[in-house]
């Protein structure tokens, strides 16, 4: 399908390694113990990375759209939720994150 999934927690190292291999990520996928600010700096690093591939293409060609899609509990994940294409909120910081 083409699609890249890499997780970005604030939980330990060792619990990202055991849900990582779980859902088949691979270790190089994998970003823990990360706070609020550097999960929004990801983002922001991904959505930079699509915009320069998007740019490179030929005149009058379409290129190949893609999007960063950021899944969270919604309370110190809402910035990161907000930049991403697409946020997708889960939990009791739903609302707070549809606000943002």
């Amino acid at each position: 399908l083409g699609i890249n999934v890499k997780m970005l927690t604030g939980d330990g190292h060792e619990a990202a390694l055991k849900i990582g291999k779980q859902v088949g990520l691979s270790p190089d996928h994998l970003h823990s113990e990360l706070l609020p600010e550097q999960k929004l700096e990801l983002i922001s690093e991904m959505l930079e990375e699509l915009h320069e591939e998007g740019s490179a293409g030929c005149k009058g060609v379409v290129p190949r759209r893609e999007n960063v899609l950021m899944c969270g509990d919604g309370v110190n994940d809402a910035p990161a939720l907000a930049m991403a294409d697409i946020g997708v909120a889960m939990g009791a910081g739903a609302a707070l994150a549809m606000e943002t």
